[in-house]
Parts: C-alpha cells; structure tokens; sequence
C-alpha cells in the first residue's frame, strides 16, 4: 500500500521495523513534490524503518499533538546529510575557498539567499586587498568547518553569523563609518580630504580613513536629528585619533573612545502613541525641553514622554443600588458632591507613557499593549490590595458578584470575619464605584473618594486579659466587670512586686510607667521614645525589676594604636535569665532603641551598671580606625571585660608601568590576608559572637519576632553571615573576610581592610601589554599606599636570516641586545689562517645581559622584550650581522648577511708538474 512512505502523509501505518541508528534533528528534500523542510518530531517510531517520525514545515497536521508525520528511510530524492547555510560573514573580508571533507573544492551561488553546504564543508578565512589579519585574534578563526547545522571554529565552538574586527588595515587607517552595522537609520558624513591617498574600494570610497578625519551624525528622520543635535550627544562629532601601538581609532566629542553599541538606538524613535477608547495621548515632548511635538510627528525621539486625556462621556444614572439611595439623600446629588471636591488625576499606570525606543513603555516600566485600549472606559479601577485586619470586600453589580471589571454602579460591601464587627459609624461599609468629572473613582456613603492608606480599622475586636510574667503583672483599666476582656484603647501598666508602677485610677488611664494598650492586632507596647505601638518583649518587662552590678570594660587595640573615643551600646537579648543559652539580636542598634551606656575621650576603660542577664554589646570608635566589635556577655556578678578591637586600615594600590612610572588605567588588585594564628583566633572568637547574634536576628525575622521560637542554643551558619555581610546588611563584617578585589572605578583602588596584618597582593592590568605581579607586604600605617610596578609583557618574533642571494640560513646563533647594554665588538681576521684544519672564526663580543638564543628552527617564533633592541645573528659560515629594530608587535625579524666560502687551493710546479708543498698566497678582494 505505501510503496515510498516518505512520499505519504500516513495516519495508520502497517510497517513495523527496527531502528537502524540515531535520528537525525533535519532534514531537506532539495526538489520533486515533496521538497520542504522536516523535523524530527519522535524517536523509535514504531511507523518507520528507522525509527525516525519527522513533521513538515508547512504541514501543520503533522506537528507534535497532531496525528500525522513522515517517514524518511525510504527516502532517494532528498539532501539526508546535515548542512549549513552560507559562511559566517566578516568585516573587511570573508570566509571562501571552501572543500567538501573528502579535500574537493566546493561552488556555490554566494548571492543566492538558499545556500546549502554539507556537514564536514571547510571555508577559510580571506582578507580583503588592504587588509590583514590582527595579530591579536586567535588562529582559531583562520578556517570553519560545517557541523550539524552549525559553523564551528578550530576549537569546536559556535560561530556567530557575523564576525568583525578579524580583518584589519594593514596601514593605520580608522574603519570607515559607512561599514558599521550597529547604525541604523542614521549615517556619518566624513571629510575626506585627509584620504585622497588611500586605497579605494569598488565604490570609488577609501578602504580606510587616516588619523584627523572628522565625521558628523545625521539622523534620518528629521526630528530625532534636531533632538540629538540640540541635546550635543558626544557621538554627533567623531574623530580619527591615534591611539596606542601606532594604531588609530575613533573618539568622540569628549576625547573618550568611541563605543559602537551607543549608536545602535541613538538614531531610533518610537511610532505613534497606541489608540485609547475615549481617550488620547497629547502634549508630548522631552523633559526639560520645553518642546511639544504636533500630533502629526511620526516618529518620537527616546525619553519622549505623552500624557493620557481620557475624554468625557455621557452619564447613564444608575436606579437604586442598596444603601446609595439613602447616601444620596444625605449628601445630595453626586455632582455637586464632586464639584466640591474637584477632579482627581487619573492614578492609571498608564497616565503617562515614555518613550524606550522602538517600544513605549508605561510609567511602571513595562511595554504597553492593546491592553490600554479601554483604560478610559466608563467603570472604575479594581480595588488595590489593602490589608484589612479581620475583614473583607465582595463586589457586586445588580445583585452578581463581580471581580475583574467594576462599571460605573459597583457596590463592594465590608464583611467582618466571625467574631468581630464592623466599627460604628464608619463611612467605609459600602465603597460605591462613581464618575469624578472626567475620571471614575470609589466613593464611601459620605459621597468622599477613599483614601486607600486608612481603610484597614474598620473590624473591630476586644483583647482577653493579658497574661502575667514572672515576677511581673498588670494593673488595667477600660475592661469588663470580671476583668477577662478589655476594649480597645484599653490600658494596663507593669507592676514589679515593689509597686513601683503608678495607675491613675481617676482618669481612667495610666498616666506612668511601662504601658500596653488594648489594639485590633492584640495587646501593643507604647515606645515611649518613638512614640508608637510595638511588640511586647517579656525580657525587656522582666529586666525592669532586677537589680543592677558593676561591669568594668577594658579595651586595648591590637596594634597599640591610641583609642581617643569609643561609643558604647549595650541591649538586652532575648535569652536573659542566667543559666540560659545565649543569643542576641544583631540589628538591635538598627531597628530598637539601644542603651547608650556612656561615650567618653582619652581613657582605655569605662565602668557602668547593667541588670543581671545576658546583654549584647556594640563598641566602636567615633574616628572608625577599628572595626566594630559585638560581643555577648552574660552578667550574673561584677565582672571584668577585655575588648580587643582591630585595626582598620585605609589602602591605597597604586599600579604603574615600571619603566616610567605611569599609572596602568583599568587595572585589579586582589588581596589576600596571610593570617598568623593570634589573629585567626582573636577574629574568629568575634566572628562565632557575632554570627550567632545575627542568625538569632534571621529567627526572629523569620517567625515574626515571636521570640519564644528563637529560645535554642542557635548554631552560627558563616556562610549566611558573610552573605547578609556583602549584601549590606551588617557594617564591620568585612573584618572577618579573607580576601578583597579592587577595581580601578570610581573609587579607583583603594579600601578599607585590617591592619597590622602581612596581605598577598595580585595586580592584574588590562589586555596583554603588562605582566601581573604579585607581592606581599604588611599594612602597618593607618592610611598606606602600596606601589605594584609592572613590567612589559613579551612579544613573539621569527629571525629571517638570508645571505646575499636570497638562500636562507638556517641554523644561526640569535642575540637580543636590550637598549642601553653597550656596543657590539665584531673581530675582523687578520693576516693569520682564518682557515686551519677546523674552521673557526675570531668571536664577537656582546654586552653583558645580551639574550642568546641557538636557531635550529628558523620558522618558529621566538621570545623578544618589548621596545627598540639590537638583534644580532652569527654562524661558523658567516659574518657576524646586527640590525636596530623596534618591537611593540608581533612581528618578522629581516636580516641579510654575507656567507664565507671555502675553497681548496693547489699549486703545481709547471715544468716539473709536481704539487708545490710551501708557498706564501695573497689574496686580493676585487669586488664587495
């Protein structure tokens, strides 16, 4: 029945088979009827001999889901290898010459837009007339080779489509403006008269441009051209420059280099604003400018910002909805309501959209669709999602319940959970959805528009009698007859067995001491210090009615530098009874109100009283000359404190060219401390303290500052501490780090890190012009600049050594002699026998530090300092040669130099004919 199944779209198939190896991801029938485009859509396919199910391009009954799809291993007619499409292209050249695997040349139609290479096709890399490779480009780019589908390097890497940058000018020239892709509907007019000498292509334009040149940006669209041109953007004006290396390159109006990516949207607008309903977008223009742009401009330059109308539209009165008829009739009619509060500005996300070129975007960042069309239809905005303790909204229209739309009737009425009720009086029962002039707002039954920030006090509950504490209870007013339930606003005051707290019985209030109040959330404690409701914390109740001992502090830096003012603050933690495990809070100082015990100048101990109970220090010094030290005491007697604070020193790096001295712009530095174990363990004492006050702050977080949870012997995790430490969390904690890495930014090398320490420090310069160094020294002064002085990187150069006639030489001794090292001496031969039984030759002497190099391979690179050098070669066979060079790239070493011949003399005695044994000869140099 299927004689071909390759040429039949199938449903049910008979065959069966086995699968007769992998699947290939593609394939392409090139011609015939069935020509098109499949993928692989099923592996080990029970309808195909091999397996293999694919689905076609434009045979939608055939994609995945669908029943249908073809089989291939009966396929004659079709390309069943993977290709390629064309070589990657390449600025200023391109990939050609290509060989099928087997080494054969492959043709193909390069202006064809259906190019179809086989897997294993090889192209190799060509430069364009004028141009060269950069040395700097690795050779893993010199061919591509077709794999799969994809074009691949030497490495087995992808190759992007395109590929600039590869090929070079071969003289410094500055790349044509008129060549850049990332420029869109814009170009450079270039001032050509510097180039009249350069090499032109087919289009009559120079191939390259020389240093000088100037060039100006004109947009295509005239509006966005007078924008950038008023705004003087730094790319407008662009110039050839000399750079380094003997190279050029393209600066821009503030003498910075040009960067390609700022062009790719400079010239870029966006279209029309999007169409509203009922509405428009009007008055557009750039901020600061003053501008408004006519309603006929076409494209708006980026920034543009429209602001939203939303156009009047007749009123259609709604009879009767619930409870607003009798609103009505206390307020009147709504208009007159709205025409005493007047307008409101629409709060849409929309009321305003900017231009992000191509795209507008709305005032929350994200791109606007036709979703805005009904934004000024007549129905009002969904309720924002407010927190109402103990109750909620549901929204109804003519009786249904409504949730994603509210039309101009909307009533959305509160419901208080079971066990409370709703406050008396209150005008937010029922929100009502009502036009404001030209807008939609929610309204309450006083006829106002709510105000969202105050909605959440409107179910009411009563507090139970708040529970005692150890050797702490309550003394309350505002509560019910038998005392277990109390109002809200209900006061009560701590009472210590002293009775030391005074409760104003006439006034119904507590007029001192430490106070709770009655709250819709629970029982609240008064902060008398912020003036606002918190947390009630039974420790800081408790530590009230203890008795206080004497703790004396000692401090001492590390360094033996001068303390000259320590700040002090001290909280209770939340494990305060003695004999408890000890755990403390460590953004106390940031979030609660800390003890500050005392600050004081000049003097290397303090003394103060503290309740019993384990307590959380902080001491820092106001000149932040040392890092911060926390530390958790538990008092339980008078004691003694040894606080040993750190050094923190400020670094400055400095890294510079060690032949001049001059700064190396765009360099790292990484340090690392070499520990000795007096400081690991002093650090790591205070990092366990620390980090553990800090992961009980993580707990109290986490449970909602229920610190009963939190009431374990917490574990500290280093890795969450140095994590919330970087993220900023916690100053100081950069004491416990082990290594830093400075960029040359805007704050350039410099930091803060422990002193008196010996660091390891690796400066690491930009490109491959310099060597990294690494060195170690000891930060030992309070403010230090550490100096890392670079040397040159080296560079590759291959000896071309060739006599007189052109035939090279290869086998030579190479010297490399640095400026500055002395003069080569050459010995001439005199009158003696330059040429004995074993030829030699009288030596050269070079100067000391000179670099001796035996060739035995002439065409491999050799290892040369950078700059200008005296290269000598010298042989058994020829005269020694030297030759000035200047080497700042890699680069081919000419030198020619005149070869020795040896020759056999013999002398016969003409009459005799016998060989003359002794004689003296003298020879004659007639030609050089």
């Amino acid at each position: 029945m299927l004689s071909l199944v390759s040429k039949l779209r199938f449903f049910i198939i008979l065959m069966t088979g086995e699968v007769l190896g992998d699947c290939v991801n593609k394939k392409t029938i090139r011609q015939g009827s069935l020509s098109g485009k499949y993928y692989l859509k099923e592996e080990d396919s029970k309808f195909c001999g091999d397996g293999c199910l694919y689905s076609k391009e434009d045979d939608p009954l055939s994609i995945a889901g669908e029943p249908f799809g073809y089989c291939m291993d009966f396929t004659f007619d079709c390309s069943c290898e993977d290709g390629c499409e064309r070589p990657p292209e390449v600025g200023n050249g391109e990939f050609t010459d290509c060989v099928d695997k087997n080494g054969n040349p492959v043709e193909y139609a390069k202006s064809s837009t259906d190019v179809h290479l086989l897997e294993g096709t090889k192209c190799f890399l060509v430069c364009k007339d004028g141009y060269e490779q950069a040395y700097n480009v690795s050779s893993r780019f010199d061919e591509v080779l077709c794999k799969g589908s994809n074009w691949t390097d030497k490495n087995g890497e992808s190759v992007p489509r395109r590929i600039d940058y590869m090929c070079i000018p071969k003289e410094p020239l500055c790349e044509p403006p008129w060549t850049w892709k990332s420029l869109e509907n814009g170009k450079y007019t270039c001032d050509l008269s510097k180039s009249t000498n350069v090499k032109k292509n087919n289009e009559g334009l120079p191939i390259g441009l020389t240093e000088g040149t100037q060039c100006i940006l004109n947009c295509d669209n005239a509006v966005i051209d007078q924008y950038i041109h008023e705004k003087s953007y730094a790319e407008i004006n662009i110039t050839c420059t000399k750079t380094s290396l003997n190279q050029v390159g393209w600066k821009d109006n503030n003498g910075k280099p040009l960067r390609l990516e700022n062009l790719e949207d400079i010239c870029d607008g966006c279209p029309k604003p999007p169409t509203v309903i009922n509405g428009t977008y009007e008055n557009c223009t750039v901020p600061d400018t003053g501008v408004i742009f006519p309603e006929s401009t076409e494209l708006y330059p980026n920034t543009t910002e429209c602001q939203l109308k939303c156009i009047r539209v007749p009123f259609t009165s709604v009879s009767r909805i619930g409870d607003l008829d009798s609103a009505l009739s206390r307020i009147g009619d709504l208009d007159s309501a709205f025409s005493r509060i007047g307008g409101l500005a629409q709060t849409s996300r929309y009321n305003k959209i900017i231009c992000s070129a191509p795209d507008w975007e709305d005032m929350h960042g994200d791109p606007v669709t036709d979703s805005i069309l009904d934004i000024c239809k007549n129905e009002c905005l969904p309720l924002p999602a407010i927190s109402i303790e103990n109750g909620s909204y549901v929204c109804t229209i003519n009786g249904k319940e409504v949730t994603d739309r509210f039309p101009v009737g909307t009533e959305c009425r509160l419901e208080c959970d079971p066990g409370t009720a709703k406050t008396l009086n209150s005008t937010k029962d029922l929100l009502t959805c009502a036009r404001d002039g030209e807008d939609f707002q929610w309204i309450d039954l006083e006829g106002k528009i709510v105000n969202f920030n105050n909605i959440d006090q409107v179910c009411n509950h009563q507090c139970e009698k708040p529970q005692n504490i150890s050797k702490v209870s309550w003394r309350c007013v505002g509560g019910s007859p038998d005392g277990s339930r109390f109002n809200l606003a209900a006061q009560c005051a701590l009472e210590c067995p002293t009775g030391e707290t005074v409760l104003n019985e006439t006034t119904s209030s507590i007029s001192t001491g430490i106070i709770i109040e009655c709250k819709l959330t629970g029982w609240k404690l008064y902060n008398n210090a912020t003036k606002e409701y918190e947390e009630i914390d039974p420790i800081f109740l408790q530590e009230k009615c203890y008795t206080e001992v004497e703790v004396e502090m000692i401090f001492v830096s590390s360094a033996s530098q001068p303390l000259n003012r320590i700040l002090i603050n001290k909280k209770r933690t939340a494990d305060y009874m003695p004999g408890n495990s000890n755990t403390s809070n460590i953004r106390i100082f940031e979030n609660t109100e800390a003890v500050n015990v005392t600050e004081f100048t000049d003097s290397d101990r303090i003394k103060f009283k503290t309740v019993l109970g384990s307590w959380f220090f902080m001491i820092q010094t106001e000149d932040r000359r040392h890092y911060e030290v926390y530390k958790i005491v538990k008092v339980h007697q008078p004691m003694k404190i040894e606080i040993i604070l750190e050094p923190r020193y400020k670094l400055t790096a400095l890294v510079l060219n060690e032949n001049d001295r001059s700064k190396i712009d765009g360099s790292s530095v990484s340090l690392r401390i070499l520990e000795d174990e007096a400081f690991k363990t002093r650090k790591m004492k205070n990092k366990d303290s620390t980090c553990t006050a800090m992961m009980f702050d993580k707990c109290m977080i986490e449970n909602q500052l229920k610190y009963q949870l939190c009431r374990f012997d917490i574990k500290p995790d280093y890795n969450l501490c140095m994590e919330a430490s970087k993220s900023g969390i916690q100053p100081g904690f950069d004491l416990y780090m082990t290594e830093w890495n400075f960029q040359d930014g805007e704050t350039g090398l410099t930091g803060f890190l422990p002193g008196a320490q010996t660091y390891e420090g690796t400066a690491v310069p930009p490109g491959n012009v310099f060597q990294s160094l690494t060195k170690e020294f000891l930060l030992k002064d309070p403010e230090q600049t550490e100096e890392f002085l670079l040397g040159h990187s080296p560079l590759f150069a291959v000896p071309n050594v060739t006599d007189e006639t052109g035939l090279k030489i290869k086998r030579f001794t190479l010297v490399i002699i640095p400026p500055d090292a002395g003069e080569v001496v050459v010995t001439t031969p005199g009158s003696v026998d330059y040429f004995p039984e074993v030829s030699t030759k009288p030596p050269t002497r070079f100067p000391e530090g000179s670099m001796v190099i035996e060739v035995t391979d002439p065409s491999e690179p050799q290892t040369v300092p950078r700059g200008n050098l005296t290269v000598c070669v010298e042989g058994r066979n020829f005269d020694t040669a030297c030759k000035d060079v200047s080497v700042f790239k890699n680069t081919t070493i000419n030198i020619t130099v005149r070869r020795h011949l040896k020759f056999n003399l013999k002398l016969i005695d003409s009459l005799g004919g016998e060989d003359v044994k002794k004689s003296t000869v003298n020879f004659v140099l007639l030609r050089d």
